[in-house]
């Protein structure tokens, strides 16, 4: 299982959780049971899964349980090479953000995010 962390595990500031929060990317932590749709899909030759998210709302929460539901799709019913496409689209976006994120980090240290 692959495990990105955005803040180091002893972050007290949580940095990136709030740059992130800025722009309206959300970060999904201690995921449960990720590991048996990663499994049903090994078994399978041409199936896709999407997660829908739902959170909880919390007023001036600065974080909320959600509840994740895989939905897996057949290949062949998912419209092929147009899903496969937005998957890449999705993926060069989050690409795009990360590095600007690294970016400012890196290069605008003194810069107030909060």
């Amino acid at each position: 299982m692959i495990l990105i962390l955005v803040d180091p595990g002893s972050s007290k500031d949580f940095r990136a959780h709030r740059i992130l929060f800025k722009e309206n990317i959300y970060v999904l932590e201690n995921v449960a049971e990720l590991q048996r749709v990663l499994t049903y899909l090994s078994n399978r030759r041409e199936t896709l899964f999407s997660f829908d998210v739902l959170p909880m709302k919390i007023e001036g929460g600065t974080g909320a349980p959600c509840r994740i539901v895989a939905r897996l799709e057949n290949f062949d019913d998912a419209g092929g090479e147009w899903f496969c496409f937005l998957i890449f689209c999705l993926l060069l976006m989050l690409i795009g953000i990360a590095a600007k994120v690294i970016y400012d980090f890196k290069f605008h240290p003194d810069k107030n995010f909060s």
